[in-house]
């Protein structure tokens, strides 16, 4: 018998294998919490506090049923929050 996986060709690619390279895709291309904080040099608080107030508007929860779900923040929403510390800085 078959792997379920070998079940699953598109056009002569493996389906999963075609899910894991956008899953890694978006994986560099999305932060954790700690991460955004980190590169902001504020606490995962403040990160969590912003994503209240709309800050970071393209969030998400891993999974959102869960209330501790891991959370993903797009990496350009993290760089315009950088960039608009870095203009309040500035006066």
């Amino acid at each position: 018998m078959k792997c379920q996986a070998e079940l699953f060709k598109i056009g002569g690619v493996d389906f999963l294998r075609l899910l894991w390279y956008i899953w890694q895709m978006k994986k560099e291309n999305m932060l954790s919490t700690k991460e955004a904080a980190e590169l902001l040099k504020v606490s995962d608080q403040t990160i969590i506090n912003w994503m209240r107030d709309g800050l970071f508007p393209n969030a998400i929860k891993l999974n959102p049923s869960k209330k501790n779900s891991p959370i993903r923040i797009p990496r350009k929403d993290i760089e315009q929050a950088r960039l608009a510390q870095l203009k309040a800085a500035r006066g």
